[in-house]
This record gives structure tokens, sequence and C-alpha cells, in this order.
């Protein structure tokens, strides 16, 4: 195989094509606008071998290929979000060439229609929680070395601490998100992370993403900052406002599978 075809980043409308002049996608290649029955894919060519399904099997595996170019897709969507509503595709959808990407469009106009309707005026925020260990006083310094059952004790209280922190965080989680949920159009919970994995200190235990319209984003932060004050006994991070990834969905595969 060789030559280029399509790596579609998202689906909008109402985006004029000059709005990508001098952008660049995935691989540093020009952003480049295909329009049908009123929607605009955005879409860069790429090489066709790195991009072919046999290739992208194993590209997926590849942390470091992975990275570069999530982040690559990442930016070219959240740059078009900044321009107009925006529907994002996951990563490395790709399909021919333009004419199939406008064959798509069109196949696809009435469901991905009603997708940018229900995300117009809207953005996603990011909501964390995680536990906190809470302090414990300073033991007195023992006079002789702790007996096997003085350590098993320690051992046992330790326990119990961790238990008691994931109790309180867990709690104040489902208060959170009932108290979230009730200010956005649309909420979604993630899988909870490993904290192995994420290297952030804490247990995750509320891992959401809420739809917010535009104009009431000062209300829900603000609803963050009071649940911080009431709920103390864990720790709450919120992100964005981002491009409403976890409220798009797909209707269709890339001709890469």
């Amino acid at each position: 195989m060789s030559g280029t075809v399509r790596y579609c980043y998202a689906v909008t409308r109402g985006l004029s094509p000059e709005a990508l002049t001098d952008e660049r996608g995935v691989r540093g290649t020009p952003l480049e606008a295909v329009e049908a029955d009123g929607l605009v894919a955005v879409t860069s060519p790429v090489d066709a071998d790195e991009f072919s399904e046999s290739a992208l099997q194993k590209s997926l595996e590849d942390l470091n290929w992975l990275g570069e170019v999530a982040r690559a897709h990442n930016s070219v969507v959240e740059r078009v979000a900044g321009l107009a509503v925006t529907l994002p595709l996951r990563l490395a959808t790709i399909y021919l060439d333009a004419d199939r990407v406008r064959s798509v469009l069109r196949s696809e106009e009435a469901a991905w229609t009603a997708a940018l309707d229900r995300l117009d005026g809207r953005v996603e925020w990011g909501v964390k929680v995680y536990t906190v260990e809470q302090p414990e006083p300073a033991a007195p310094e023992p006079e002789r070395p702790a007996s096997g059952r003085s350590y098993l004790r320690q051992r046992l209280q330790a326990r119990d601490s961790r238990d008691a922190s994931m109790q309180d965080a867990t709690g104040s989680a489902e208060d959170v998100d009932g108290s979230l949920s009730a200010l956005a159009h649309e909420h979604h919970r993630h899988r909870v992370q490993a904290q192995e994995l994420s290297g952030v200190e804490g247990q995750n235990v509320l891992n959401a993403a809420y739809l917010v319209d535009a104009d009431a984003q000062d209300a829900f932060l603000d609803r963050v900052t009071e649940l911080r004050e009431q709920h103390t006994r864990c720790r709450i991070d919120v992100t964005g406002p981002w491009a409403p990834y976890s409220f798009a969905f797909d209707h269709t595969t890339s001709d890469a599978g």
C-alpha cells in the first residue's frame, strides 16, 4: 500500500474551511474540511501504510505511538470545539479518501445531526473524587523494640484507617455525583482509575463526566467549591471545559476497521 488515507478527527457543522488554514494534525499533516449534507468532517491526509488496519493493530499497543497520536488528535478536537459544535470521533478513525468521508457523512447525517443538536451549547467537565489518608496522632517512642503483638496491632490500625478513608470518600462521592448531576444536561460515570496506573495520590472512587450548558458553568463550578467545603475527608478534582468526548458516540467503523 502507498499514498495517503483520510484521518478523521471530528464532525461539526457551520465551520468555515478557512478556519483550518495553517492548522496541523497527526504527524504534522494539514487539516482539511470535507463537507456533505450540511456536515463537516475535519480530516487530514496520513500515510496509508502507517494507518492501515494491520499497522494499527500493532501501533495501538505501542504506548509511545499511541501517546503521540492521541495528543495530536485531542489537540485538533479541542481547537475545532472552540470554533463550532463538535462531535469527536474515536482515535484513528480512517477512511480511504475524501469521497468515502462524504459517503459516510451522508449515510450518518440524521444520527450525527441529532448528536450535534444534543451537544450544541454544551461542554464537558470532568470530576474525580479520591480518598485522603487521615493523619493519626504520633505514638510515643517505645522504650524497647515493639513486640510482635504490638506490631500486628499497628498494622490492623493502619488497615482500619484505610478502610475508614475509603468509606468516607465513597459516601462523599455519591453525594458529589448526585449534586452535580442535577446541574448537568447529562452525566456519565467512567470506570475508576487504578492508583498504580494513574500515579495520583489517593484511591479514585469517582470518575465522572458532566455535560453542562455553557451558560451554567459558573454555577457548576460554584457547586464544586461548596462540595469541597462540605466533604473535607476526600479530595475533589475538576477538569475542563472539554470537547464532549464522553457524550459522543460512533455510528460506523472506519475503513481501517
